[in-house]
């Protein structure tokens, strides 16, 4: 069909296949009154749209007006206008909106008054003692010495290749020669420097101030896509942190000299989506950790008295879902009287979850940013706020944890579960992104050490601060990190 010769109708069938392409959703949740933050179009959404529908349309399409159509249809009004085709199609408006108003959970009626701190701390202390365990069945029990040494030897293979396309050779240099610095944006400064690091620390260069000399280790002997399958044949488990790297390796130069949107490249397309979805809610270096998180609060729920007011829980930075879509299931089946609130500080997200979890009547759905002001609706709420992944990649740790300190009721407290040791492809994927590099609070990197967590948090008012910890290296990479609010 040539774009200029469509009927209305033929135009919006056509519009709503690129929506559902872009969106990952099916054509019956693309209606012409759905709303766009409802179909989880946001900037990077919409920028994905504009690019596919201008290709369709052979006219520029701009995502700004895109984000202007306050729904699906004002979307298809916008390219008709531009096509200079008939509006012919519906609006929608004389349909009956079903409403969009959560349903009253019945258990919402009555539950505990407060949380008692011996309680959270049996909890706790119950769920501290099976760290090691849950590495070891989790299939973590190798990662620190054959799996992230593996996964470090591909990034390194990556960034030779990357360092090649930007005229620096590594891998044909010889021991003692000196190797100009590779062409990169300014916002890479803090990427590269990590980068150069990481090659010093494999043997492949020695630094002397600004001048940059061949080591005498050699580079990787395999190329980064044997490397990739070799690693996706053996440990098959991490795949989704293998795949992600692969989306991030190939496209490093092209990244580094501006050719290619790191953000784009990642969250653009609905396998970069699926592919970070994928590494929250399946590898082992998140799911341990998650499913320790799902046993802590089973633990607690089942200890707390039954008197009062429904256990008020708030996860902050939920994003696609993975400690959602874990947590969920047990306080389900626990049947106690809760009200869940998940957010993100994307429209889009928040709107897949609402789609995602509708059939769960105590949950609720909203948009936070937690380095702002919380609404004043919010303050002393909470009994619980979870967070997984999250708080690091804000500008300052004193602020968000300041605001997440004012959610808090006094016998509440807050439940981080963040990274605490550097893993070279984390970097290597994650460094891509500004908000990776977007702290300005002292720290020298996103992660901080679980000691810094502990000062911080004492800083802005919470009380006892404790975390997870075991005998194996692997403990080390990832903790709870429990602080009370008083």
């Amino acid at each position: 069909m040539v774009a200029q010769k469509a009927t209305s109708g033929e135009l919006l069938e056509k519009v709503r296949e690129i929506f559902c392409d872009v969106t990952g959703l099916d054509a019956d949740e693309v209606e012409e009154d759905s709303e766009l933050d409802e179909l989880g179009v946001d900037t990077i959404l919409a920028k994905e749209l504009a690019r596919k529908l201008s290709g369709f349309s052979g006219r520029a399409v701009e995502s700004s007006r895109i984000l202007e159509s306050e729904n699906f249809i004002g979307v298809v009004h916008y390219i008709q206008s531009i096509l200079d085709i008939g509006n012919e199609t519906t609006s929608g408006n004389d349909k009956e909106t079903p409403s969009r108003k959560q349903a009253k959970d019945p258990r919402s009626a009555a539950t505990n008054d407060t949380l008692p701190a011996s309680v959270i701390q049996e909890a706790f202390s119950s769920t501290k003692k099976i760290t090691d365990e849950l590495i070891v069945d989790g299939h973590m029990g190798n990662y620190c010495g054959e799996v992230m040494p593996r996964s470090t030897e591909l990034c390194i293979a990556y960034l030779v290749e990357a360092f090649e396309q930007l005229g620096c050779s590594i891998q044909s240099a010889k021991p003692g020669d000196k190797l100009k610095r590779v062409p990169y944006l300014p916002k890479y400064d803090k990427f590269m420097d990590l980068f150069y690091e990481l090659l010093r620390e494999q043997a492949l260069i020695e630094m002397d101030g600004s001048e940059i000399v061949r080591a005498a280790q050699s580079c990787p002997t395999k190329s980064a896509t044997e490397l990739l399958e070799d690693l996706l044949q053996d440990e098959p488990s991490h795949a989704p942190e293998f795949n992600l790297v692969q989306v991030t390796g190939p496209s490093l130069a092209d990244c580094l000299s501006g050719k290619q949107d790191g953000i784009a490249l990642i969250f653009g397309t609905a396998q970069g989506r699926q592919r970070v979805s994928d590494l929250y809610a399946l590898s082992p270096i998140n799911r341990v950790w998650i499913e320790q998180l799902a046993y802590f609060l089973e633990q607690l729920v089942k200890r707390v008295p039954q008197n009062g007011q429904p256990l008020r829980i708030m996860e902050l930075g939920a994003g696609t879902g993975g400690t959602t879509s874990t947590a969920i299931p047990v306080l389900a089946r626990l049947g106690v009287p809760i009200v869940y609130t998940m957010t993100d500080i994307s429209a889009s997200l928040v709107a897949a979850a609402k789609r995602k979890y509708r059939e769960n009547p105590f949950m609720q759905f909203k948009v936070v940013d937690v380095e702002s002001q919380p609404d004043p609706e919010l303050l002393r709420s909470q009994h619980i706020i979870l967070s997984t992944a999250c708080i690091h990649a804000t500008r300052s740790l004193p602020v968000s944890l300041k605001n997440i300190h004012s959610m808090l009721r006094p016998d509440g407290f807050v439940m981080l579960l963040e990274q605490t040791q550097q893993i070279p492809w984390v970097d290597f994927v994650f460094g891509l992104l500004e908000g990776w590099w977007l702290f300005e609070d002292g720290r020298h990197h996103a992660l901080a050490p679980v000691t810094h967590w502990e000062k911080i948090m004492k800083q802005v008012g919470f009380g006892n601060v404790d975390w997870t910890a075991g005998e194996r290296p692997e403990a080390g990479l990832q903790r709870l990190i429990i602080g009370y609010a008083s």
